[in-house]
C-alpha cells in the first residue's frame, strides 16, 4: 500500500506536526489479528511573512527633518511563530524618510518643504522581513500638506494719506494689499484696525480676499491741522492664524475759511449813523456856545493901556452898543439849546477909573454876561 496526502490538503507544521495513523493487513478471507499505528512527523519549513491587509494612507504636514509622519498600522505575519519580523522602506523619496524597525514608525530624515517644490504625495514600499531574509511587501500612500509658517505681507499703495474736512466717507483712501508665501495659501485675509483709539474712531477698513480698503467712519472737522498714526492688522485667516501689522499716516489739513468783507466805517450810510452824528453836531455846538458864554462871563475886565480918542461922553454909547450885539448872539444860541427855565443875567458896568495928569480921563469898561 501507498500513503499519500489527500487531494486539497497541506502538511502545517504549525497546525499539526505529527500525525498518527493506524492500519491493519487483510486478505480476502481474513484480517489480521493485529493492526499498526503509522506515526507521520512533519517537519517546519521556513515560511514568507505577509501582511493580513494593506496598510492606510497616511497624511502628514510639512516639515523639518525629524518631523513624526506617523506609525503605520503594519499588519504583517509570519506562519513561523518563532520569527521576529522587522521593516524596512524603499521608493522614490526613500532618502527622506527613517522607518523604525521595529516599531514602524516613520520620520522625516530630510526637510519636507513644499515652498521649495516638494511633491504634495508619494508613497514608498514597505517590507516585512523575517530573520531569514523572507519577505512581504505592501505600498504605503502619503500625502503631504501645507504648514501655516509665514506671516501675510501687507504693503499700502501710498506712503501718507492726505484728507480734510471736505473728504467724503465714501471715498476709498487707501488699498491694501496682503500676499502670503505659504504653499497653496488661499489668499483670503483679514484686515483690521487695531485699538480703540484715533484710527478706529475715524476710519473703517473693509476686505476682500487679499485687498483692504480704507475710508472714513465719520467727517473729521477739526480747525487746526495735524498728523496721526494708527495701525492696520492683516491675518491669514487660517485656523492657527499669523498676523502682521502695518502703521498709516494721515495728514490732515482744514479748509481755508473764506475771506470776508472787513467792516464798513461808513458813519453817515445808516440811519443810525446819521442820527449818532446828528446828536454829536447839536452837542458840540451846544458845548461850544456854553464854552463862549462861559469865557465871556468870567473873563477879567480889560483895561485901556493907551488914551482912547473918544471923549468921554461916546463912552457909554459904545458900551451899549457893544453889548446889544452880544445879548443878541448869546440869546440866539442859548434860547435855541438851553430850556425856558434857563436865566440871563447881564451887567454892564463903566466907571472912571483915573484921570491923567494933564486933565484928560483915562477910561475903561468891564462888560459881563
Amino acid at each position: 500500500g501507498v500513503l499519500s496526502l489527500a487531494s486539497g490538503q497541506a502538511f502545517d507544521y504549525e497546525t499539526l506536526s505529527l500525525y498518527q495513523v493506524t492500519f491493519s493487513v487483510r486478505d480476502q478471507y481474513l484480517s489480521a489479528n493485529q493492526s499498526k499505528i503509522l506515526n507521520i512527523s512533519i517537519t517546519d519549513v521556513n515560511e514568507a511573512p505577509y501582511f493580513i491587509r494593506t496598510i492606510p494612507d497616511i497624511t502628514f504636514g510639512e516639515g523639518k527633518a525629524g518631523t513624526i509622519v506617523g506609525t503605520p498600522f503594519i499588519q504583517c505575519k509570519d506562519p513561523d511563530p518563532a520569527d521576529v519580523l522587522t521593516f524596512s522602506i524603499s521608493g522614490l523619496y526613500q532618502a527622506y524618510f527613517n522607518m523604525n524597525g521595529t516599531t514602524g514608525k516613520l520620520t522625516l530624515a530630510q526637510d519636507w518643504d513644499l515652498e521649495s517644490g516638494k511633491a504634495t504625495s508619494t508613497y514608498l514600499t514597505v517590507y516585512c522581513v523575517d530573520p531569514t531574509g523572507l519577505q512581504a511587501a505592501t505600498n504605503l500612500n502619503l500625502n503631504i500638506t501645507s504648514v501655516n509658517e509665514f506671516s501675510p505681507v501687507p504693503s499700502l499703495s501710498t506712503a501718507g494719506i492726505n484728507i480734510t474736512d471736505q473728504t467724503q466717507i465714501t471715498e476709498i483712501l487707501l488699498n491694501i494689499t496682503a500676499t502670503d508665501k505659504d504653499f497653496g495659501d488661499d489668499s483670503c485675509f483679514h484686515f483690521y484696525i487695531i485699538g480703540f483709539g484715533f484710527g478706529s474712531k475715524y476710519f473703517t477698513i473693509n476686505g476682500t480676499g487679499n485687498l483692504g480698503q480704507l475710508s472714513l467712519l465719520q467727517h473729521i472737522k477739526l480747525k487746526y491741522a495735524f498728523n496721526a498714526t494708527f495701525t492696520v492688522a492683516v491675518s491669514d485667516n487660517e485656523t492657527s492664524p499669523l498676523v502682521s501689522s502695518v502703521t498709516v499716516t494721515i495728514y490732515y489739513t482744514p479748509t481755508p475759511p473764506e475771506p470776508q468783507k472787513p467792516p464798513s466805517f461808513c458813519t453817515l450810510c445808516t440811519k443810525e449813523g446819521i442820527a449818532v452824528v446828528s446828536i454829536l453836531a447839536i452837542e458840540g455846538f451846544t458845548i461850544f456856545v456854553i464854552v463862549v458864554y462861559v469865557i465871556l462871563k468870567y473873563s477879567k475886565p480889560i483895561y485901556a493901556t493907551t488914551p482912547t480918542p473918544f471923549s468921554s461922553s461916546h463912552q457909554p454909547r459904545i458900551f451899549e452898543q457893544k453889548k446889544k450885539e452880544l445879548d443878541t448872539i448869546s440869546h440866539k444860541s442859548v434860547i435855541s439849546n438851553i430850556s425856558e427855565s434857563s436865566e440871563v443875567s447881564t451887567d454892564s458896568e463903566v466907571s472912571n477909573t483915573s484921570s491923567g495928569s494933564d486933565g484928560s480921563s483915562l477910561s475903561s469898561y468891564s462888560l459881563s454876561l
